[in-house]
């Protein structure tokens, strides 16, 4: 991997928006879109995918971020407050 990648990467972990989606109980589209924002703007290989609500679970959102062809960083976050389905 280019050590570019790999910065754009580090810069969007330590980044203030990564900060505070991970200390929030649930995330607002605005804030994932920020995210896919950052992605893109620094040419970041993502996915992001979806989990439809069910009563068990709340509806979440993944996001995978490629560092290598061997590596990935996963977040999953919550779009309302209760359990994340992580299967």
């Amino acid at each position: 991997m280019r050590d570019d990648c790999i910065n754009n990467v580090l810069a969007l972990l330590s980044s203030h928006l990564w900060k505070n989606c991970n200390n929030l109980g649930a995330i607002s589209l605005t804030q994932i879109h920020n995210l896919i924002n950052i992605l893109i703007d620094a040419n970041i290989p993502f996915q992001l995918t979806t989990k439809e609500e069910t009563k068990q679970f709340a509806q979440s959102a993944t996001l995978t971020i490629y560092i290598t062809p061997t590596l990935s960083i996963q977040k999953t976050f919550q779009f309302e407050e209760g359990s994340i389905n992580t299967c």
